[in-house]
Order: C-alpha cells, then structure tokens, then sequence
C-alpha cells in the first residue's frame, strides 16, 4: 500500500477525540458525581462502574467477531462505527443527569444502566474504528505515526473536557452541584457526536485498502468460539492481555479516586487542580514526540515497559512519601512538583499508549499469517477486555475503600 497522507491520517484519527472526552468525563468526575453529589454510598457508586465495565467488556469480543466478518457496501467496519452514534450521544447525557431518588438501589440500578449503554455504544464505535487503523496502514513504522495522530486528538479531547469542566461548568462549589453536573452532560456528548461523524465519513475513501471478508467466512457462534481459542493460543496476544489486565487494575483504583485525592489529600485548590490536568494534556501532547523519538532509538516493547515502570513509580511516589513524612513540600513548592509529576504521566501514557496499539496491530498480522484470516477486531477486543475488566475492578476497589475509610464530603 502507498504511505497515508497526512489528511487521511487525521480524518481518521479524529475518531480518538471520542474515547478522550469520555474517558475524562467518567474517569474523573463519575465516581466523586455518584457520592458527593446524587449521596450513593461508595461501595454501590464502584459497583455500578465495575459491572458495567465487566458487561462491556464480554461485549466486546462479540463485536470485534461481528466486525471482522461483516459483508456490506461500507465495508466491515463503517457501518458499526455510524449506527453506534446516536445511542452513545443519548446515554452519555442522560449519565449526568441522575435524577433525583429516595432509594440507593433505585440510583445503582440508573447509574449502572446508563454507564452499561455508554460504554457498550462507544465499544461499537471504537472496536471497529481502532481494528480500522491495523488495515488502512500495515507498515511497522506507520503505524506508531498513525497511533502519534490518534493521541493527538485524544488529547484534543481530554482537553474539551478539562475546559468544560474547570472553566464553564464545574468550577468551584459548582463540583459538587447537581443541576451543574446537568450542564457538564450535554455538550461533551456533542463533541463526542462531531468525531463520530468525521471519522467514518472521511474515511469512506479509504475502503480500498481493506481487506475483504471471504465469502466462506460468515459469523456464527461456532465460528466465534474457534476464532477466539486461536487467537487466546497467540503467545504474543497472552502477554500484552496479561500486562494490560494486572496493570490497569491499580490504575482503576488509582483513576477511580483522583479527584478525591486532589481535593481531599493533597487539598489542592481548583486553579492548581485544572493546571494539574492541563498539564498532563501538556505531557500527553509532547509526549508524541518523545515517543517519536525512544520508538526510533529502542523497539516498541522496551519502551513499553520503560514507560510502564515510570508511569506506576509516579502514581505511587508522591503519595508515599507524604505519608512516611518525606515530602514537606507545601504550597508553590508542592503545586510545582504535582505539575512535574503530570507532565511526566503523560509522557508516559502516550508511549504506553502508541507502542502497545502498534504492537497488538503486529500481533494481527502475526494472527494472519499462523491462521490465514485477518482479526484486528477480535484483537483489539481482547485488548479492551482486559482493560476494562481489570479497570471496573479497581473502581470497584475504590468504592469500597471510601466507605471503609468513612468518606464524607
């Protein structure tokens, strides 16, 4: 195939900006949304993000099999990115609007519900949208620069994001405002909305460069039970699922409670807390050069780990040393270190982030040749699973240690 042009390679990535609003949205504000605000008890506000964490995920591998062996005129993969738009954009809004309830289990059931539509209506749009990159761009090298173009506009996100929140709509006592969370619900779906449009109908023209379902190769639940036993044989796929699901299980804790630990640990201001995000946007946009640059020195699986220790030592240093009395670090000088420690986290998740994408895109290929037929999707789902698995389960975590701790706003 002749090398992607720079805009195609950013109708396409525009795609990216979806999960980067949403994960913000949810990663950050839902958890402290369900108990600060609506009064869930943590244990039941982390339950309801585990389980429909663990419903998505068994979804996934469903959709990326649906999506490898789909037969229609937009190809195998615009079709599911398009019809997943309007149910992402409605469940979204209703996620932040929880209405008002005198019963614990009637608030579970609500949050659970609509976290299950969101997360299985975004997993339709993004299976099909990420297994599409492993097909418009089969170069080894163009595929880490593709994965560059798609941090970028999950930073563009993320940002939205940041903005709508601490400047327009969460600001101060607003955090912990109903009505307010309301507002915060309605144009990030918006934003969402734009990105799930420009990406399949820009890359419409891109059809040509992938691949064709067999006409033998028809979806059935047979089929798909064979499909996944080859592809769990992969001993490269066994090792990216496994570090994915051990180390987003302290991840999920660690992003479940960021914002209580911001306001409630560290007592951070709401002016430092937002340039404490923005840094890490900061980190995360100039971390696609570093990746760039240790991706050309050092191969993808080096990096990844080098990332993935720096990344852990940062989420647990700070605190720790806090906590043991090492860290006196108060007011301009504690604020300048948070920022550090920011920038440097997204330094690292974009290299985590580019390196494992490209590799799960070889490790397809490597599927292809072993088995014959192409399974970008069935891979990346694995990838997904494991992540939101391992991810509902530290939310779950952190829930229950709110209430253990005897959290109160």
């Amino acid at each position: 195939l002749r090398p992607l042009k720079f805009g195609e390679m950013a109708l396409f990535s525009t795609g990216d900006a979806v999960a980067g609003i949403k994960d913000y949205a949810i990663g950050t504000f839902l958890l402290l949304y369900l108990t600060a605000v609506c009064g869930l008890p943590g244990s039941l506000a982390g339950l309801a993000l585990f389980v429909s964490l663990v419903i998505d995920a068994f979804f996934d591998p469903f959709i990326g099999y649906l999506s490898d062996s789909a037969r229609t005129r937009l190809g195998r993969r615009h079709p599911f990115m398009l019809v997943a738009m309007v149910p992402l954009a409605i469940a979204f809004t209703m996620l932040f609007a929880v209405p008002r309830m005198g019963s614990d289990l009637g608030l579970f059931l609500y949050a659970a519900g609509m976290l299950v539509c969101v997360r299985i209506a975004h997993s339709t749009f993004t299976l099909p949208f990420i297994a599409l990159g492993a097909e418009i761009s089969r170069d080894y090298k163009e595929r880490s620069l593709l994965g560059a173009f798609r941090s970028f506009f999950n930073i563009c996100g993320y940002v939205v994001g940041v903005v709508l929140a601490f400047s327009v709509f969460l600001r101060g006592p607003n955090r912990l405002s109903h009505d307010a969370y309301i507002g915060f619900g309605l144009p990030c779906p918006l934003v969402a909305l734009a990105a799930v449009l420009i990406c399949p109908f820009g890359t419409l023209g891109l059809r040509n460069r992938m691949h064709v379902v067999a006409s033998h190769d028809r979806p059935s639940l047979g089929r798909f039970f064979l499909e996944v036993r080859d592809v769990v044989r992969n001993r490269s796929f066994r090792i990216l699922f496994l570090t994915i699901l051990i180390f987003f299980v302290a991840q999920g804790v660690a992003g479940g409670l960021g914002l209580h630990i911001t306001t409630y640990f560290w007592r951070l201001p709401d002016a430092v807390i937002q340039t404490a995000q923005m840094a890490v946007a900061f980190g995360l946009a100039t971390g696609i050069f570093v990746a760039g640059f240790v991706l050309q020195k050092f191969e993808k699986q080096q990096v990844s780990v080098a990332a993935l220790g720096l990344f852990t030592l940062l989420q647990a240093l700070p605190i720790s040393l806090r906590l043991m009395g090492l860290l006196p670090l108060e007011g301009e000088g504690l604020h300048t270190l948070i920022y550090i420690v920011s920038v440097l986290t997204g330094w690292a998740v974009t290299c985590v982030g580019i390196a494992f994408g490209a590799m799960m895109a070889d490790t397809a290929d490597e599927h292809e040749w072993i088995y014959g037929t192409r399974r970008e999707g069935l891979y990346f789902a694995g990838l997904t699973f494991s992540a939101k698995a391992a991810v509902g389960l530290g939310i779950f975590a952190g829930g229950v240690a709110l209430d253990l701790t005897g959290f109160t706003r």
